[in-house]
């Protein structure tokens, strides 16, 4: 009897192994989901459907999509709003990268949720390149999963920008004639709050500068400068709305001084995104100088006076190191960042970066503080650790000045 117990006992064990086996084995054998990270990113191609669906264990994470894009022009993003837990539309968070992890482009789509569409629909202009979509949902799946349904599609244009385009060393190569396509409306994000158009102009000639969409910008917080060659800036906004072209769109008509690269200035602070465009029309050459006659005179050597060092350019300095004091957890999901007092030196502000990770290719965020303040609270982060960095930043006759970045700090988010 013992021994037909035993038997009895070996054949129980030897079928509740071969049940873990099936159970477990698969869980532990699975491929890794595509899409986890960029290494393998889902390769996107234009115009096909995708689905994402996220759950309780990993709401947190970053869906990433590989984009190719093969000459400049618009990409279409569209993605399927998902309902959170009540039962609303939920925000979803939305960053481009290139192909080096540096983001381009994004949305936090905190007034896009609100809007009438069923659907995030952003456009982004780019030049050619790989680049890669992240998506992620901006709240906490309670229970059961979500999912977003999304289609990315490709329009080729040489007269789109192409971002990132927020400085002037960046800006759009614009040709004059052809009218070019921009969009504005980062929805919450610190990208695509201002755009730079850059162009030739000759002196003494009159060209046509035209901005389209005028009525949506003068009803949003826009500002629209034009800036020389030497760096200095005149405001047209309230200049362009006195007159309309053809196309209508609003012009101001310009006749440089001098001769060299101008740069148009669009800063927006407007909430959902939307189009605009930018045109410069040459209107006419400079007008010919009309030669004097003069009497014969001898021949004679001419000298090419001293240059003083005065009149030598100027030598811009590029700022220092600035030393980070702390970053730290302050309350609800925001980062107290202190570096001191920063007004009495020659910079433009301190670009403040925070990300998920010590190589700043995950969440990244980033906001840009008047060096007026000592400090930024920098808020809008989920529970979780982050890394933070500073550095001050220049800008002068038409150039980006960045010191090295400061010692990167490490916060955790308690909530």
């Amino acid at each position: 009897m013992k021994s037909r117990r035993t038997h009895l006992l070996s054949h129980l064990i030897m079928i509740m192994a071969a049940l873990f086996m099936v159970i477990v084995s698969p869980r532990q054998i699975r491929a890794a989901e595509a899409g986890t990270m960029m290494s393998n990113a889902v390769n996107i191609s234009f115009g096909s459907s995708y689905t994402k669906t996220w759950m309780t264990r990993n709401n947190h994470l970053n869906h990433y999509c590989k984009i190719t894009v093969p000459q400049k022009g618009i990409v279409n993003i569209s993605a399927t709003k998902p309902y959170d837990s009540e039962g609303e539309y939920g925000r979803m968070y939305f960053t481009l990268y290139n192909s080096n992890g540096e983001g381009v482009w994004g949305s936090e789509t905190y007034y896009t949720r609100d809007g009438a569409l069923d659907r995030y629909v952003f456009n982004v202009g780019l030049n050619p390149g790989v680049y890669y979509l992240t998506l992620k949902p901006g709240f906490n799946v309670i229970s059961g999963y979500i999912t977003t349904r999304y289609n990315i599609s490709f329009k080729a244009t040489p007269y789109a920008e192409a971002e990132p385009n927020d400085s002037i060393a960046l800006g759009t190569l614009m040709q004059t004639g052809p009218i070019y396509q921009g969009y504005f409306g980062a929805d919450g994000s610190d990208y695509d709050e201002e755009d730079f158009w850059r162009f030739q102009l000759d002196a003494g000639a009159t060209y046509k500068i035209a901005v389209g969409n005028c009525a949506k910008i003068t009803n949003t917080t826009t500002i629209i400068k034009l800036n020389d060659p030497s760096g200095s800036s005149t405001s047209i906004g309230s200049k362009l709305a006195s007159a309309a072209d053809a196309n209508g769109m609003n012009y101001i008509q310009y006749t440089p001084k001098h001769s060299g690269m101008y740069s148009l200035r669009v800063y927006n602070y407007h909430k959902e995104q939307f189009a605009y465009t930018v045109s410069v029309t040459k209107l006419s050459a400079p007008a010919a100088a009309t030669p004097t006659p003069t009497a014969a005179a001898p021949a004679r050597t001419i000298t090419a006076p001293a240059t003083s060092a005065s009149a030598q350019p100027a030598q811009v300095t590029a700022p220092k190191k600035l030393n980070m004091k702390y970053a730290k957890f302050y309350k609800k999901g925001t980062i107290d960042v202190e570096y001191g007092n920063v007004s009495g030196r020659n910079i433009s502000y301190v670009e403040v970066q925070a990300a998920k990770n010590k190589s700043f290719t995950k969440g990244l965020r980033k906001r840009n503080v008047h060096k007026k303040y000592t400090g930024i609270y920098f808020s809008g982060f989920k529970k979780g650790t982050y890394y933070v960095r500073v550095r001050p930043v220049l800008k002068s006759g038409g150039q980006v000045y960045t010191a090295p970045w400061s010692k990167v700090k490490k916060v955790k988010i308690k909530k």
